[in-house]
């Protein structure tokens, strides 16, 4: 009895931690970036992530990020990132600035990220950061919903 107990325990082990790793990030995510200024005031930014799940514990991808000016005008930018994945949380890094739109705003500039996202149903929540050649920028929480598939 206690050797099929056991032997039960184990199946159930392996079997939740091939579920844990059998997660897929892969698709089309849409959201928004809150991030908190100085003063304490919130700032939101629409932000994409387009995510590939290569199965084996890490990703690759692209992120987008919107801002509309005082005229409703939108600018953009686009970066790729490289990730990893463990069970239901994705870390990233943004790595490489792809295209960009600048405000007419004087001392504007694009914060390349990074973030750990954790995946509940079909959302994305998590701490993201940033960085620039002027230093840390503004951290911010994303919040992100898969919206498609991968095409």
């Amino acid at each position: 009895m206690k050797y099929l107990l056991n032997l039960f325990f184990a199946a159930s082990l392996i079997f939740s931690c091939q579920f844990v790793h059998a997660q897929d990030f892969s698709g089309n995510w849409d959201g928004t970036l809150v991030a908190t200024t100085a003063d304490g005031s919130d700032f939101t930014f629409g932000y994409r992530m387009v995510i590939v799940d290569n199965g084996d514990g890490t990703c690759y991808g692209r992120t987008r990020i919107v801002a509309l000016d005082e005229n409703e005008n939108e600018f953009a930018a686009m970066y790729d990132f490289n990730g990893t994945i463990n069970g239901y949380t994705l870390k990233f890094s943004d790595y490489k600035l792809v295209e960009a739109d600048y405000p007419d705003i004087e001392g504007f500039y694009w914060c390349e990220k990074s973030g750990s996202l954790y995946l509940s149903g079909t959302s994305l929540t998590g701490n993201v950061t940033g960085y620039s050649p002027y230093g840390d920028c503004m951290p911010a929480k994303a919040y992100l919903e898969y919206y498609s598939a991968l095409e």
